[in-house]
């Protein structure tokens, strides 16, 4: 019984390291960040009025 729940955890985490190669795409996360920004600065009615300030 020992020896399976060892295999189970080996495997569970071979399978987590595996899933955490996927790489994260800079352009992606820019492209966001600037449509955050644009969405922000188009659309949230007291971002001129703060910066008055």
């Amino acid at each position: 019984m020992k020896q399976l729940i060892l295999v189970f955890i080996i495997f569970l985490n071979f399978s987590y390291a595996n899933s955490q190669s996927n790489k994260i795409d800079q352009t992606k996360i820019k492209e966001d960040l600037n449509e955050i920004l644009t969405d922000i600065s188009q659309n949230y009615i007291y971002l001129q009025e703060k910066m008055l300030i």
